[in-house]
């Protein structure tokens, strides 16, 4: 049996031990960029790797836009 790239949307949904809304609420609000899965009808099918790659990079571009770049903490107090 060979396996397949794309995944249906609870394999999505299992893979990140999250619900099937959650999925749907990711695609609605643009975290699972159009570019992760194709639609064809009401039919998904999803490239988890890739979703795995933009969800990481999101997470990384939020976490330095909270850091303050402009302390020294070599700085006294």
């Amino acid at each position: 049996m060979t396996s397949s790239r794309f995944a249906q949307i609870d394999a999505v949904a299992d893979h990140f031990n999250v619900s099937v809304s959650t999925i749907r609420t990711w695609i609605r609000n643009k975290s699972i960029p159009r570019s992760t899965y194709l639609k064809v009808g009401n039919t998904y099918r999803f490239d988890i790797s890739k979703i795995e790659k933009t969800l990481l990079e999101d997470n990384e571009e939020s976490i330095t836009s909270v850091v303050p770049t402009d302390i020294n903490i070599d700085d006294d107090i």
